[in-house]
């Protein structure tokens, strides 16, 4: 059998992979959003405006919002505004939407009004139907945001053209909300994304062991793959020595390598 001496281990490729599907996987789950600007300075005490149209084949028999908001939200579904929740986890609030959808296109907006400091909207709708499969919409880079409200923004004969990509801010577990009870994003996060992000903390920390041992391993041997990198030798004394140049790239690859990973 042919050995590759060069090779990363077998074990940091199967984690590249796995990690690979995970980050799909977070990808597809609620992420935190606001208008693209700087909320601390540009939105204190001030409103922004958020809206994502969608289509359904059928009408749902089951339909719930869960939502978190910093720090205060208004929500409606197809022009109907949301009244008081009906579930309250901390901050994580649920409406039961179902009689308001319909099959065609539905939009769900919100206004969310920002105190101080930071800003963010989360939020998840799961549709359940009596034919089709589940289906989730949430919050994440597709949809649009203003900061200015129009006549008819909440329905779906609006022309939102004008308006921007909302800015996405992380997933559901982004700080600084991840670090306050307040923000439990809990209930708007499905059991696959949970071990998703769980998979991927420990699946990251072993990549980061595996690659920069490899990586050590490979410079502390003087072997760069694809340079060809050897040590020099002293024509007077017949000793190895290493060329200045090599010596100060080698220290600058290991130090860039480690960080990056982190």
């Amino acid at each position: 059998m042919t050995r590759l001496k060069n090779a990363m281990p077998i074990s940091a490729l199967t984690l590249l992979m796995t990690l690979a599907g995970v980050s799909a996987a977070n990808e597809s789950g609620p992420r935190w959003i606001w208008y693209p600007e700087n909320a601390v300075s540009e939105a204190r005490d001030a409103d922004r405006f958020f809206r994502v149209q969608f289509d359904l084949a059928e009408n749902p028999e089951r339909a719930d919002l869960w939502v978190v908001v910093d720090d205060a939200g208004e929500f409606w579904v197809n022009e109907e505004p949301l009244d008081d929740p009906d579930e309250r986890r901390g901050g994580c609030m649920r409406f039961p939407v179902a009689r308001l959808l319909r099959a065609g296109t539905n939009v769900l907006a919100a206004k969310v009004h920002n105190a101080t400091n930071v800003a963010g909207l989360v939020a998840r709708l799961t549709i359940a139907f009596p034919a089709e499969p589940e289906r989730s919409v949430v919050t994440n880079g597709d949809w649009k945001a203003s900061r200015e409200a129009a006549a008819g923004w909440t329905g779906g004969g609006f022309d939102d053209s004008a308006w921007v990509q909302a800015r996405d801010l992380g997933d559901a577990w982004a700080a600084p909300w991840s670090n306050y009870a307040a923000y439990d994003t809990a209930p708007l996060v499905t059991d696959a994304e949970r071990a998703a992000r769980t998979a991927a903390l420990y699946g990251r920390r072993h990549l980061e062991d595996a690659v920069f041992e490899h990586v050590s391993l490979r410079l502390g041997s003087h072997r760069f793959s694809g340079r060809g990198v050897r040590p020099r030798t002293d024509a007077g004394n017949g000793r190895q020595r290493h060329h200045k140049a090599h010596s100060e790239s080698s220290r600058c690859l290991r130090t860039e390598t480690h960080g990056n990973l982190r």
